[in-house]
């Protein structure tokens, strides 16, 4: 069984000063001016096994988590063949003597290879013989209630020297700001959520699994066909609370895939 910990860190604070984007410093930033609308417009955030692509919804934020062993099946490792150099040497042979036509089909008789003692084929590591789907961890959904005021100065971005995801925006008089990135050292996914004024900042946090990602995964890959089919109805995983602001996610993904326990 895979053992992981998922740390989502929302520092809350009431700031004197939201911040603004420097123009001026723009070469390294991707930016929008409205939310994402589609999984490919969202924004990457990543330390190299756990990340999130960021949404920028105003009145609902959306992170869609991953993890990098989540799949939609175990690997299966190729075997490597311990007469394959003699195979080969036997070919060339086959190939300087003008036997070309032998050449493809060659094979070594079961009394070659016993004569030869190589043993048994072996497995090589980190290889697979099935191709399987990468799926989705989660989704973590920050819901606002901004009431009937409308936004203003809406500006999404992505630093690509800090690797910092950053959405800002005004509603109501009040500047927002929040900053999700992911942390190597520290080994977590952190989301910092931001006011200009004190006791302006108030939302729910819902964490959730899709079970259609049928439609809007890998659905454009004919040769992954069979594989999104499998991803379309896993079990659906438990979620206890441990206290405080943490929580424990246990279940497996797919039946003949990776099973996880998430504290």
């Amino acid at each position: 069984m895979n053992l992981f910990r998922l740390t989502v860190l929302a520092a809350l604070a009431a700031l004197a000063d939201a911040g603004a984007a420097d123009p001026a410093d723009s070469r390294l930033r991707l930016w929008y001016d409205r939310p994402a609308q589609y999984w490919e417009e969202a924004l990457p955030v990543g330390n190299g096994r756990i990340g999130a692509m960021v949404f920028g919804g105003v009145h609902r934020e959306h992170l869609q988590l991953n993890e990098e062993t989540i799949w939609s099946g175990a690997p299966t490792p190729k075997l490597a063949d311990p007469t394959f150099r003699e195979k080969l040497r036997r070919q060339r042979e086959l190939i300087f003597a003008g036997q070309f036509g032998a050449v493809d089909g060659f094979k070594l008789t079961e009394a070659e290879k016993r004569a030869l003692g190589l043993g048994e084929p072996r497995r090589i590591p980190g290889t697979s013989t099935a191709r399987h789907a990468y799926q989705p961890l989660g989704d973590l959904f920050l819901h606002f209630d901004h009431g009937a005021a409308r936004e203003e100065n809406y500006r999404r971005e992505l630093n690509l020297d800090t690797a910092v995801a950053t959405t800002r925006y005004s509603a109501g008089g009040v500047a927002f700001t929040r900053e999700v990135f992911s942390s190597f050292p520290a080994n977590a996914l952190v989301a910092r959520v931001a006011a200009d004024r004190p006791g302006a900042l108030s939302f729910a946090a819902v964490l959730d699994y899709r079970r259609d990602v049928k439609d809007d995964m890998y659905s454009y890959d004919a040769e992954l066909g069979a594989k999104v089919e499998s991803v379309t109805a896993p079990p659906r995983p438990t979620w206890t609370h441990l206290g405080g602001n943490r929580f424990a996610w246990r279940g497996c993904r797919h039946p003949d895939g990776v099973p996880n326990t998430f504290p």
